[in-house]
């Protein structure tokens, strides 16, 4: 996919949806105030996010920052909790990984 902004000159995929799926994706994005493929593109990007490429250093000011930014909003502390709760999944999903390549014989990298 392109690096950006999704638009016409993104990769597209089709995709069948189960019963009521579309219904539920489409009341998420009016709750949002995003389209429904901006809603499943800011849903996979939690699930499947951007390798790494900050410090730890770097990450703790963003998240002190984005803390800030939210303030006394329940809603962007919400956002704030979830983004943090699957950044913290896909880390304990890492080191999981990690530990049994371990146990298989295989070096960490």
């Amino acid at each position: 996919m392109s690096e950006g902004k999704p638009g016409r000159g993104s990769d597209q995929f089709a995709l069948r949806l189960p019963d009521g799926m579309r219904e539920r994706i489409k009341r998420a994005a009016d709750v949002n105030g995003r389209s429904m493929n901006a809603e499943i593109v800011a849903t996979l990007e939690v699930k499947y996010p951007s390798p790494l490429t900050f410090t730890r250093e770097e990450f703790l000011a963003h998240i002190q920052k984005l803390e800030l930014d939210a303030g006394d909003d329940p809603k962007k502390q919400a956002k704030l909790e979830q983004l943090v709760v699957g950044f913290m999944d896909q880390l304990a999903s890492a080191f999981e990984l990690s530990d049994s390549e371990e146990r298989a014989g295989l070096p960490k990298e």
